[in-house]
């Protein structure tokens, strides 16, 4: 998935949207109050298909 947007909005852009939303799920599973919040946070840590 972000190979192909990469190709369309450059890999450094994407790199940096990579980080930040594999940044914001791990701080959301660490400060989860109970079960649902660590399975929204891991959506962005799930491996993607191109």
């Amino acid at each position: 998935m972000f190979g192909r947007l990469g190709d369309l909005y450059g890999h450094r852009r994407m790199l940096r949207v990579s980080l930040v939303s594999v940044t914001v799920g791990s701080v959301l599973v660490a400060v989860a109050p109970n079960l649902t919040v660590p399975l929204i946070g891991r959506a962005p840590l799930l491996p993607r298909r191109s």
